[in-house]
């Protein structure tokens, strides 16, 4: 967990996030939250991620800070497009993980204590698991199926999937998207509880910015955020038009994470997003 500050500005931000706020990849000083703080001095911004989080976790961890982390008065969800597979799974990479469920409208946590799965199977990823499609489980369990899709989304994006959706979880009534949704109004209200303000930045994989690829995911987040009253970045034009190389050079070939260029154009964009909200 990066939970470190870098600034020594009035306003405080507490980003929250995975492993592209996480900095996966690339030095400290290179990362989203460092680049943020040198381009506005008058920023402390503090970093807490971890790679593989979901907005869930993200909700949890946020509940629980302490200390300066949680006297920020602006709070920055740094939202990967992944991250709707990965709400309201019971398991990540092989280990337990607490998940919420969708009860009347509420969101009800689930899976505390958490469960030693020492010489266990997993459980199921989801309430629907064990009716989920062999691809659904894949993307959500192998190792060398991710390792695969991300090699061929880097060198052979126009492969990957052809039409189809790989989060076909972005659907209005869809448990998951419906179960996000419900995640990001609940971490709106636990900023406010703080007298903190939620903001949420998109974060694209490199699927999503293969020319002419549609923007429906994007799109569903935007909406979500304009009916819950969030304001939102989506960073899928700033990188997609940064370089003739339609913004793949901001991603490491190897895994799809960001380059130093891609926290940089990142930190830029939010930089002059900020002051809109």
């Amino acid at each position: 967990l990066r939970g470190s500050a870098v600034g020594s500005g009035e306003r405080r931000v507490c980003l929250l996030g995975d492993s592209f706020a996480f900095g996966h990849g690339v030095e400290q000083h290179e990362r989203l939250g460092d680049r943020l703080s040198a381009l506005e001095p008058e920023l402390t911004v503090h970093t807490v991620a971890l790679p593989g989080l979901g907005t869930d976790q993200q909700l949890l961890l946020y509940r629980e800070l302490e200390g300066p982390h949680a006297e920020a008065e602006l709070v920055i969800l740094l939202y990967f497009l992944d991250g709707v597979a990965r709400n309201g799974a019971r398991s990540r990479h092989g280990l337990a993980k607490p998940w919420f469920e969708l009860e009347g409208g509420e969101l009800v946590l689930r899976g505390i204590p958490v469960p030693d799965l020492s010489g266990e199977s997993a459980p199921p990823s989801s309430e629907e698991g064990a009716l989920g499609t062999l691809r659904t489980w894949l993307r959500r369990h192998s190792a060398l199926h991710r390792l695969l899709r991300r090699q061929l989304v880097t060198h052979a994006p126009t492969l990957v999937g052809g039409a189809e959706d790989p989060y076909p979880e972005y659907t209005n009534g869809a448990p998951a998207w419906s179960r996000t949704v419900a995640l990001f109004e609940a971490l709106r209200d636990a900023a406010a509880e703080r007298g903190a303000r939620l903001g949420l930045v998109v974060v694209p994989g490199l699927w999503h910015l293969v020319e002419g690829r549609t923007q429906a995911h994007q799109e569903a987040v935007l909406e979500a955020c304009e009916q819950l009253g969030i304001p939102a970045l989506d960073l899928t034009p700033v990188l997609a038009g940064s370089s003739g190389e339609g913004g793949r050079d901001a991603y490491f070939p190897s895994d799809g994470h960001w380059r130093p260029q891609g926290h940089e154009r990142a930190a830029q964009a939010i930089r002059s997003w900020l002051p809109e909200w």
